[in-house]
C-alpha cells in the first residue's frame, strides 16, 4: 500500500490501516448555569447552580493519522481521534467578562476494536482530509498555470479560540506547537510530511492506485 510514503522513515501500526472506524466527538462547551440544580459534594446538600456540558457533534468515522515517536527517535504512524476539543467558559461562573476562557484542542491515540480484514486504500489516506488531520471538508487538486495546487474547504467553521476548523487537529499546510495530544510522544504531521503525503495524492487524482506507474512510484519511494 502506498501509505508507506507518509514518512520515508516511519513504520505503520497495523491498526492505522485496519481500524475501520472510531468514535469521535468534535467539541464540548462547559458553561455555568446559576439556574441549573446541582449538588454540593463538600456540604453534602442540594443547591442551585451547576456546570453544564454541551456536547458537540458525535460521530463514528475513519480515524485521523498521526506520528508516535519513541525515546530512541523511531517513528510510527498510528490512528488518533479527538481527545479533547474543549471550551470552559469561566466568565459564566465569575460574572467577569474579562475572565479567561479555557480552551484545549488535543487528539488521543486510539486502538479501536473495529479491525477489518481489508485495510484502507491509498486514497483514504493520501487524499483524505480527515486522515491528514484537517477535518471534514473538500480537499481538491488542480493545475493552474502549469503548477499543481491543493486547496481545502472545511465543512466546519473556524473556532474563535484558535482559528482552526471545529473538527481539525491541524490547519491545512500548517504546523502546530505546544500541547497537541494527550500523550507527549504523539504529534500531527508536519508541513514537510503533509507535502510528502499529498505529492502521492496528486498522482492518485489521475492514476489508479493499482496501476503500473503507481506501483513503480511505490518501489522508488521505498528505495529512498
Amino acid at each position: 500500500m502506498f501509505v508507506v510514503v507518509i514518512m520515508f522513515t516511519s513504520s505503520l501500526a497495523c491498526n492505522s490501516c485496519h481500524a475501520e472506524w472510531a468514535p469521535s466527538c468534535i467539541g464540548c462547551h462547559n458553561e455555568y448555569d446559576p439556574q441549573e440544580p446541582g449538588y454540593n459534594m463538600v456540604t453534602n446538600e442540594e443547591k442551585w447552580g451547576s456546570w453544564v456540558e454541551y456536547i458537540g457533534t458525535y460521530e463514528a468515522k475513519e480515524t485521523t493519522l498521526g506520528i508516535r515517536t519513541s525515546e530512541n527517535g523511531e517513528t510510527e504512524v498510528i490512528p488518533v481521534t479527538p481527545g479533547m476539543i474543549l471550551t470552559i467558559d469561566k466568565a459564566s461562573y465569575s460574572n467577569d467578562e474579562n475572565d479567561e476562557t479555557i480552551f484545549h484542542r488535543v487528539f488521543a491515540p486510539v486502538a479501536p476494536h473495529t479491525t477489518s480484514k481489508e485495510g484502507r486504500d491509498c486514497l483514504s489516506c493520501h487524499n483524505n482530509p480527515v486522515a491528514l488531520g484537517y477535518g471534514e471538508g473538500e480537499l481538491s487538486y488542480s493545475i493552474e498555470s502549469g503548477s499543481g495546487r491543493w486547496k481545502f474547504e472545511s465543512t466546519y467553521a473556524n473556532n474563535s479560540n484558535d482559528g482552526l476548523p471545529g473538527d481539525s487537529w491541524i490547519g491545512f499546510m500548517q504546523n502546530r506547537t505546544g500541547t497537541v495530544s494527550t500523550r507527549t510522544d504523539v504529534s500531527p504531521f508536519t508541513i514537510e510530511q503533509q507535502q510528502k503525503i499529498l505529492t502521492v495524492g496528486a498522482c492518485l487524482t489521475c492514476h489508479d492506485q493499482d496501476s503500473e506507474i503507481m506501483t513503480e512510484l511505490q518501489f522508488k519511494v521505498n528505495k529512498l
